[in-house]
Formats: structure tokens, sequence, C-alpha cells
């Protein structure tokens, strides 16, 4: 019976225990890579975001459903969207950096930048969905702390909100 190489790997493979298997410290390694680049701006940029959502500014309903949008567009349509920002011979990134006398680069095809370019991506689709569950948390204690500040501006004869 003839053994090739693949089936000699995989039998390696299989005899370390799970924890020393380089497939899957390689895999735990770039999911540690996502995580570090995916959790700080989406938890930072959402409560902010949240923040802004009760605020008076110009245009709120518009931002309001705009920071949404990505959470409730299919996923096709995100994922074929960032092709074509990230292409490296069309993509717009690339034609940016070449106008400007710098290289392309191969987001999507190195091996360092892939993950990268992934979480950058899954940052922005998903800060719409933790912005609106920190703007839901964020509403009860605003009423909570702003209530007693009212009674307070209302007894000295000021109004103030609702």
């Amino acid at each position: 019976m003839e053994h090739n190489l693949a089936y000699e790997i995989f039998r390696a493979g299989q005899l370390l225990p799970s924890h020393q298997r380089p497939f899957v410290l390689e895999g735990h390694n770039q999911y540690f890579i996502f995580l570090i680049i995916h959790i700080p701006p989406s938890t930072g940029g959402s409560l902010i975001f949240a923040w802004l959502l009760n605020e008076k500014i110009i245009l709120r309903p518009f931002f309001r459903a705009s920071f949404f949008m990505p959470v409730v567009i299919s996923g096709v349509v995100v994922t074929t969207m960032w092709q074509q920002l990230y292409g490296l011979e069309t993509g717009v990134l690339n034609q940016l950096l070449t106008a400007k006398g710098l290289s392309r680069v191969e987001w999507l095809s190195h091996p360092a930048m892939a993950m990268v370019s992934i979480a950058i991506m899954a940052t922005w689709k998903n800060v719409g969905l933790y912005t609106i569950l920190f703007w839901l948390a964020y509403r009860p204690c605003l009423k909570v702390t702003m209530k007693p500040l009212a009674w307070k501006v209302r007894a000295r004869g000021n109004s103030f909100g609702t």
C-alpha cells in the first residue's frame, strides 16, 4: 500500500495533542490577530456612535440610518463592495496608493494583510449592530441620571428638557 506525503503529515498531526498541532496553533494565532484588530475599534466606535445618537446633530435621521445600513445589507453585497475596494489591479485603495506614487498592496492575497483586511471589513459591518446594543443600554442610564437633574433645575425656575 502506497502512502503519500499528505497522509503522513495528517497522521503525524493526529499523534500530537491538539494544542501542539501546528495547524491548530496557526489558527489560534490568526483568530487572536482578528480579535485584536476587531474588538477595540468596534467597541470604541460603537460607544461614540451610541452617544451621538442622542445628540442633536445635523441630519440625525440620515446618520441613524447610515451607520446601521451595513448590518442589514446582505453579506454578498458587502463582500463584493470590499472586493472592489481591495482589488489588486482595479481596487479603489490600490488606485489611490498608485496615484500617490506608492506601491500596490495585496490586501486579500498576502498572508500578513489578508486577516487585517477581513478584520477591517468585519468591524465596518458590525459597528452598527454594536451601536444599537450600546444605545439601548445607554438610554435607561440617561433617563435615570437626567431625571434628578431636571427636578433640581425646575425647582430653581429654569426649564430643562422634558
